[in-house]
């Protein structure tokens, strides 16, 4: 045969003796994958029947070659990344106690610079001086508070004073009725009622320097000084008029008061009252006379702080305006010009302990415990 057959026969040889294992081979390999039919190109018959029924940008001719491509799909949006819930600030951190006691001393220290000025013009113009709300009224309650710890613990006991006796010559000491207290003396009595020692403190450490600024030849000590918590339990229980200081060996020169009341009632009483005109000679101070006392009782009708006459503790008389002052002989005694000032919580109260006479009106405490007068005296 020519030899083109010689040729084929060969070649068809060739391919029947593949063995198997090639075969094997050729099955593991990846297999051909036909395209999608809208991508491939199409020719021949079939693709005659396939003209594109719409008219289009080409006029209505089949697009020949691969059609366009669908626009990708809009990427999915970012998934949301999750947020931990917030959480609520720590609470802050409890005070200790050394931090307690520093803020509560410069919260005082502070009141007394704030107060001193109208507090030494009062003693300036009249012997005494009075100044409301030297200390917020939180800080009042809980010294207040402390107080009534120490009445209720058994740590006060039955006040007493002393007052000049004329018949024996001497100084006397006498019980008031129905009156308690105690000295602020430090040791355990500290822990009981800090606040309380730490106000004494911080006013002695304070107070003295800006009276000597005022008045060079008191010389007040930021050192030295004496203290009461005195507590009027009702009934009528009172302070008799005296001095603070009645002379010998007594060092007291100025005396300062703090009241601890969480209300007070005029119904109440224990106003503390001042005696103007039996004040002793005192170049620091000049007792009001005449028209400046009757000034000074017409000035506030209705306030707290009252101006009158009186011979003692009685209820005050309307001050009448004579040239020769206040003073007149009556049926039990001298009438005398007079000051009541109420126990106000948070009132600051200030006086020369060696001149000025003063005393406390009987006190009443109609609503119990929450109605007894507490005063912390410097």
């Amino acid at each position: 045969p020519p030899m083109w057959r010689w040729t084929m026969a060969l070649l068809c040889a060739f391919s029947l003796g593949v063995s198997r294992a090639t075969v094997g081979q050729l099955a593991l390999r990846q297999p051909l994958v036909a395209p999608p039919r809208s991508a491939v190109c199409m020719r021949g018959p079939a693709a005659k029947n396939k003209k594109s029924k719409k008219k289009g940008a080409t006029g209505g001719k089949a697009v020949r070659g691969f059609a366009a491509a669908a626009p990708p799909p809009p990427p999915p949006p970012p998934a949301k990344r999750a947020t931990a819930p917030s959480k609520a600030p720590p609470p802050p951190t409890p005070a200790t106690e050394e931090e307690e006691r520093d803020a509560h001393m410069a919260l005082v220290r502070e009141a007394v610079r704030r107060a001193a000025p109208a507090l030494l013009d009062g003693i300036a113009e009249r012997g005494f001086g009075v100044v409301d709300a030297a200390l917020p009224a939180e800080t009042v309650l809980v010294m207040r508070a402390e107080a009534d710890a120490l009445r209720r613990g058994g740590s006060m006991v039955p006040s007493e004073s002393t007052r000049w006796d004329e018949e024996s010559g001497k100084v006397q000491t006498y019980q008031k009725p129905n009156v308690l207290s105690t000295n602020l003396v430090g040791g355990e009595l500290y822990f009981a009622s800090p606040r309380l020692h730490e106000y004494c403190v911080s006013l002695v450490a304070t107070l003295p320097s800006l009276v000597n600024q005022r008045w060079p030849s008191t010389r007040l000590s930021n050192q030295i000084h004496t203290n009461k918590l005195a507590v009027c339990m009702g009934d009528g229980s009172h302070y008799a008029k005296h001095y603070d200081n009645s002379g010998g060996t007594d060092l007291r020169k100025l005396t300062v008061l703090l009241y601890l009341q969480n209300k007070w009632d005029p119904a109440d009483g224990g106003c503390f009252r001042m005696f103007f005109d039996e004040c002793r000679d005192d170049p620091l101070t000049e007792p009001p006379q005449g028209a400046q006392l009757h000034t000074l009782a017409t000035a506030a009708p209705d306030s707290d702080l009252k101006f009158g006459i009186a011979r003692d503790l009685e209820p005050l008389v309307q001050v009448a305006e004579t040239e020769g002052g206040a003073e007149a002989e009556g049926e039990t005694g001298t009438l005398h010009t007079c000051a009541d000032i109420a126990p106000v919580g948070g009132r600051l109260l200030a006086f020369w302990s060696d001149t000025m006479v003063h005393g406390v009106l009987p006190s009443f405490a109609s609503e119990g415990a929450d109605a007894h007068r507490w005063a912390l005296t410097i």
